[in-house]
C-alpha cells in the first residue's frame, strides 16, 4: 500500500493545476488562432464578393455632352453611334479644299460642320451648302477634334495652344499657350474646360475667358482625353499613373500607379473608372477613393479607348484581340500573383486548370499582331470595327461574327454607325457605306488619298476628311 504526505499531495495539485492552466492556454491559442483564420476568410469573401469595405458610387457616370455629333466617337462612352440617322444614299452633295491632309474627325451642331485640317486651319462650314462661314488659322497642323460646347468651338494645336472661337464668326474668344503639343481633345463641363497636353500638365481653363484656373503636373505627356464625373477629372499620363483630381481646385485626390504609360482615354460607369495601359492591362479603379477593383492582364499593348455599355466594357489590344469585360469584377486576392504560380504547377500536372481571369467574359481574336486599326462603334447590341482591311460587325454578347466586309486597304477610320448603316474610310481612300444588318455595300466613294478621318453623322448627312485635302459632304 502506497503512502503519500501532505507535501506530495500539495506538489500533485500543484502539478494538475499547472496542466489546467496549460490546457486552457493552448485552447485559447488554438481558438485565437480559428477566430484570426475565420476573420481572415470572411475579409477575403468581403473584399472580393461585396463593396463593404470600398463602397462603389453605381449612378457616377462621365459627364454627357449634348448635341448632333458635337466631339470624336459622338460622346464620352465613346460609341461612335448615333442611335438615329436613317439611310444616306451617297450622293455627292458638295466638296470643300483645303491645303493639306485632313486627320481630324468633324464636329457638328446646329447646321454648322467644324474640322482642322494640317494647313494650320479649322474651318466652319454651312452643313447644307458646303459654303465657308469661316476659317482660323493656327500655328501649327489641327489634327485634334474639335468640340462645340455653348455657341464656342474648342481645339487642341500642334503649335502648343488651345483655342475658343466664336461660332458664328470664328473670331477667337481666347487662346492659351500650353508648354507641347496638344493631341488631347478637350471636354467642357460646368463652365470649365478641362485639357491635357504633351507637356505634361492637365489644364483647367476658365471656358469663358481661357483664365487658368488650375493646372495639375504629372512627369511626363498626358494625350489622352480626360473623363469627367461627380466633380472629379479623371486622366491617365505617361508617366505611368492614373490620376483623380479634384475639379474644381485641381488637387490630387488619388492616384493609381500602373506598370507603364496611360495613353487611353478613361471612362467612367457605374461608379468605375476603367482604362487600359501600355503595360497590357486593363484596370478598372473605385472611381470614389482610387482603390484597384481590376487589373485584367492581356499581356499586349492596350492603346485603345474602351467602349462602354450596360456596364460591359469593350476594347482591343496590339496582339490583335478584342476584349469583353465585366466592370464591375473584381481580382479575388493576390489573383496575378497566385496564377502565376497555378500556371507553372499545370504545365507539371500537379494541378488543374486556372480558372478564367476575374472580369472576363469573352475575347475575339481578329487575325495578326497589329490588325487592329480603329477605335470600335457600339449600337443595338453589335460591335463594328476596322481590323486590317476589313470592316467587322459581331454580337455584343460573345463576340460572334454577323458579317465581314472586305475594303481595299487598311481600315484606320473608326465607324460611325446609324439605325440603318455603318460608315467609315479606307487607305484605299474610299467611303463606305455598309448595310448595317447585312453588310452588304450601299455605296462606295473613291476620294484622291487615305480615308483616316471619322466620320459624323448629323442633319440626315455624312461628312468625313481625306487626306487629299479634301472635306466631302454625302446625303
Amino acid at each position: 500500500m502506497t503512502y503519500f504526505d501532505a507535501d506530495d499531495l500539495a506538489r500533485r495539485e500543484d502539478l494538475d493545476r499547472r496542466r489546467e492552466t496549460i490546457t486552457r492556454r493552448r485552447r485559447i491559442i488554438l481558438f485565437s488562432i480559428l477566430g484570426v483564420l475565420v476573420l481572415f476568410v470572411v475579409f477575403i469573401l468581403v473584399y472580393n464578393f461585396t463593396d463593404v469595405m470600398f463602397g462603389i458610387s453605381e449612378e457616377l457616370e462621365s459627364a454627357p455632352q449634348n448635341g448632333d455629333w458635337v466631339m470624336f466617337r459622338h460622346d464620352q462612352s465613346h460609341t461612335g453611334s448615333t442611335g438615329a440617322g436613317g439611310s444616306i444614299d451617297g450622293v455627292l452633295k458638295w466638296t470643300f479644299p483645303t491645303e493639306g491632309p485632313i486627320h481630324s474627325s468633324p464636329a457638328v451642331v446646329d447646321g454648322v460642320v467644324y474640322f482642322g485640317s494640317q494647313d494650320h486651319h479649322i474651318y466652319a462650314l454651312e452643313v447644307e451648302t458646303g459654303e465657308e462661314i469661316w476659317s482660323f488659322e493656327t500655328g501649327s497642323f489641327v489634327d485634334s477634334s474639335p468640340i462645340v460646347v455653348g455657341g464656342v468651338v474648342y481645339f487642341g494645336s500642334q503649335d502648343h495652344h488651345i483655342y475658343a472661337l466664336e461660332v458664328e464668326t470664328g473670331e477667337e474668344i481666347w487662346s492659351f499657350e500650353t508648354g507641347s503639343f496638344v493631341d488631347s481633345s478637350p471636354i467642357v463641363v460646368g463652365g470649365v474646360l478641362y485639357c491635357g497636353s504633351n507637356d505634361g500638365n492637365l489644364y483647367a481653363l476658365d471656358a469663358a475667358t481661357g483664365a487658368e484656373l488650375w493646372r495639375f503636373e504629372a512627369r511626363y505627356g498626358m494625350r489622352s482625353s480626360p473623363a469627367i464625373a461627380g466633380g472629379r477629372v479623371y486622366i491617365g499620363s505617361e508617366d505611368n499613373h492614373l490620376y483623380a483630381v479634384d475639379a474644381v481646385t485641381g488637387k490630387e485626390i488619388w492616384k493609381v500607379k500602373t506598370r507603364k504609360g496611360i495613353l487611353s482615354s478613361p471612362v467612367v460607369t457605374k461608379g468605375v473608372v476603367v482604362v487600359g495601359s501600355t503595360d497590357g492591362s486593363f484596370y478598372a479603379i473605385n472611381a470614389a477613393n482610387g482603390k484597384q477593383r481590376l487589373d485584367f492582364r492581356t499581356n499586349a499593348i492596350i492603346g485603345s479607348s474602351p467602349a462602354v455599355q450596360d456596364g460591359i466594357a469593350y476594347f482591343t489590344t496590339s496582339a490583335g484581340l478584342l476584349q469583353a469585360i465585366d466592370v464591375m469584377a473584381k481580382n479575388w486576392f493576390l489573383e496575378n500573383r497566385l496564377t502565376v504560380y497555378w500556371r507553372t504547377l499545370y504545365v507539371y500536372g500537379v494541378a488543374p486548370n486556372p480558372p478564367v481571369p476575374s472580369g472576363y467574359l469573352w475575347a475575339l481574336p481578329l487575325g495578326s499582331v497589329d490588325r487592329v486599326s480603329s477605335s470600335l462603334a457600339i449600337y443595338d447590341g453589335t460591335i463594328y470595327l476596322g481590323a486590317g482591311s476589313s470592316l467587322l460587325s459581331l454580337k455584343l454578347t460573345d463576340g460572334t461574327p454577323n458579317w465581314n466586309y472586305s475594303a481595299g486597304d487598311w481600315v484606320l477610320s473608326s465607324p460611325a454607325v446609324t439605325d440603318e448603316a455603318v460608315y467609315f474610310g479606307s487607305n484605299d481612300g474610299h467611303v463606305y457605306a455598309l448595310d448595317r444588318a447585312t453588310g452588304t455595300r450601299l455605296w462606295d466613294y473613291l476620294t484622291g488619298d487615305d480615308v483616316t478621318s471619322s466620320p459624323a453623322v448629323a442633319d440626315g448627312m455624312l461628312f468625313v476628311g481625306s487626306e487629299d485635302g479634301q472635306f466631302y459632304a454625302f446625303d
